[in-house]
């Protein structure tokens, strides 16, 4: 048995045939579900390259072609959080009616970025990756409207980062075998610079953050918007632990703190401009992907524990945000500002939720954001983080007026139950690591084994 096909090639064929049965609606995301809970199981359960019983073992490697996929025993960590988080996502959309073909996207290319981030030589991680963006096509331009516009957005710039980042691998090989490359160096700094602003959507490049959830399904966008950015962050990782010059470049740092604050920075900013709910959720995506980048920004000297530790709020605010928003939108018909008031006085848990939810990106206290917060205040210049969280406060409280003005309705409408428990799970789980983070933001050092390089003991 070889850990590559449990774990690439296992669901990739699943996806595909859930796409062929994507009519039967509801219950393929259960299957799907089904199918990443059980793969975050084993990842937690079976080693990899151990004995199981007797001579039975998971292999590590499967190689085609002079290429090979590795999957070692270290990387079994972020298999568990990358198919729990499509699990829990995939559990969301069971109530959200998303798109039919939502299951099967984000299964397929879950599989497609876990080989991308895997493969060797990792100059083919890039078509890999794109290739699990294209799945997401017949979920986020299911219908013919202005969100095909967003959609061409994001495919154009993402596309335009794949052939410098395929060069940036075979420039950074050359760099590794023959020293004294000063030349090169300069121009992979520069590809390296625009191929990062382009995957990530760092400002100017941003345009896809705000059109997607305001033009397509909010609840599909925002699993998206979640996938995507973490992907494209692992990926730069990935190229900073296989290459020790990379490391090593002051420009690296430099990079990423300044695409880190101006993501910070204008996320706020346009958020707390917004008059449509969508744009301005999106916009404070943005935002959280800019203060991950100030973490990474701190690996020279700090390692990346605090991104690492980040990503358990980042999820948590994200999911139930999403929800949130999504049901307002269903229910409202609009998520502009004027169709949502009163929105608190008939759905008190999602408004609360929601509210909660955006109050943890911005960082604010008691909430599961604020200890990392904390430490990137203490080790980045205080004003331009105070100017991103500063707007991202007036967003909240602009929210919080808009949804509880209005007229108190009739009755009460109760959302279903299953969530509500979601909703409420997110929370309180966003309440208890705020309060308790000792005890949750250190499960996810488990995450430090697949970047060895990148860790400060």
């Amino acid at each position: 048995m070889n850990a590559v096909v449990v774990w690439v090639f296992l669901p990739f064929g699943i996806a595909a045939g859930l796409y062929l049965f994507s009519t039967w609606g509801r219950r393929t995301e259960i299957v799907a579900a089904g199918v990443s809970g059980g793969l975050a199981l084993l990842a937690l359960l079976v080693p990899i390259e151990q004995p199981l019983r007797g001579t039975l073992r998971l292999e590590s490697t499967w190689a085609f072609l002079g290429r090979s996929i590795t999957l070692v025993d270290a990387t079994r960590p972020w298999l568990v959080w990358w198919y729990f988080g499509l699990c829990v996502w995939l559990l969301g959309a069971h109530w959200m009616q998303a798109p039919p073909a939502l299951p099967a996207a984000s299964l397929g290319s879950t599989a497609l970025w876990v080989a991308a981030l895997t493969i060797t030589p990792f100059v083919y991680a890039p078509i890999l990756w794109f290739l699990g963006l294209l799945l997401w096509l017949p979920v986020l331009a299911n219908r013919r409207g202005p969100q095909t516009r967003a959609v061409l957005r994001l495919l154009n710039l993402q596309f335009l980062a794949v052939p410098a980042l395929l060069a940036i691998g075979w420039m950074l090989s050359r760099v590794e075998s023959v020293p004294g490359q000063e030349t090169l160096a300069l121009r992979i700094g520069v590809l390296m610079t625009t191929s990062m602003a382009l995957l990530l959507g760092v400002f100017p490049f941003h345009v896809w953050y705000p059109g997607l959830v305001a033009d397509s399904h909010p609840y599909a966008a925002g699993m998206l918007l979640y996938f995507l950015p973490q992907t494209g962050m692992w990926m730069g990782l990935t190229f900073l632990e296989r290459f020790s010059w990379l490391r090593s470049a002051p420009q690296v740092q430099f990079f990423l703190y300044a695409s880190g604050i101006a993501m910070l920075v204008a996320g706020g900013v346009l958020a707390a401009l917004e008059r449509h709910l969508g744009r301005a959720w999106g916009y404070l995506i943005m935002a959280d992907v800019g203060a991950a980048l100030l973490a990474v920004s701190l690996f020279p000297e700090q390692g990346i524990s605090l991104f690492l530790a980040a990503l358990w709020p980042r999820f948590l605010a994200l999911f139930t945000g999403t929800l949130a928003v999504s049901f307002l939108g269903r229910q409202r018909g609009s998520l502009r500002f004027s169709a949502l008031m009163g929105s608190a006085l008939q759905w008190p848990v999602v408004a609360g939720s929601l509210l909660c939810a955006v109050f943890s990106l911005g960082g604010f206290p008691l909430l599961a954001a604020f200890p990392v917060r904390l430490a990137l205040w203490e080790a980045l210049p205080v004003l331009p983080m105070g100017v991103g969280m500063a707007a991202m406060l007036v967003i909240a409280l602009r929210l919080l007026a808009v949804l509880v003005m209005g007229e108190q309705p009739a009755e009460r409408q109760k959302p279903p139950l299953g969530l509500l428990l979601l909703l409420g799970l997110g929370v309180l789980l966003l309440l208890g690591t705020g309060w308790l983070p000792g005890v949750f933001l250190p499960l996810m050092r488990s995450l430090e084994g697949a970047f060895p390089h990148l860790v400060v003991l």
